[in-house]
């Protein structure tokens, strides 16, 4: 499925957009929707907690495996953007809860500690008519602001 744009809760606009270059002939490819880190000379896949330090970004357009090197433009997200992605297991997370990478493409619900990459702010879990939060394959996130990280080329 991939990081999805949905909008701002803030009305703040346009898309924070900025390009990340992409390592000729690398065996990875590159899919609209996909997590990246910026590393010192190339953009590579969110794998892991770990890369949380680094400036993230969401490809906004796709790459093929043995492309030359080149520059892909990325999503920047800023506060109040707010993306869709797949969970890693069905799960009936509320409002503000924390959540962590799996991989590029897929969250889980944070077990706590400090390091998470977003908190929940959908709603759509919630039904109208009763008081039950019910478990959904997506999750509309909030993510970290990025826009104060540094970026490398």
């Amino acid at each position: 499925m991939g990081w999805k744009y949905l909008g701002n809760m803030n009305g703040a606009g346009p898309l924070y957009k900025r390009v990340g270059k992409a390592a000729a002939g690398s065996t990875e490819t590159f899919n609209i929707g996909d997590m990246v880190k910026f590393d010192t000379t190339k953009i590579t896949k969110v794998t892991a907690a770990a890369d949380y330090d680094k400036a993230l970004g969401i490809v906004a357009e796709k790459q093929e495996v043995g492309d030359v090197a080149r520059y892909l433009v990325l999503l920047i997200p800023k506060k109040g953007d707010v993306f869709e992605c797949a969970l890693d297991a069905e799960a009936a997370l509320k409002y503000g809860q924390k959540i962590e990478i799996v991989d590029h493409e897929t969250v889980k619900s944070c077990a706590g500690g400090t390091t998470y990459i977003g908190k929940v702010c959908g709603d759509d879990q919630y039904l109208r008519d009763s008081t039950t939060v019910v478990s959904k394959a997506t999750v509309q996130v909030e993510l970290e602001d990025q826009t104060g990280k540094a970026f490398s080329d």
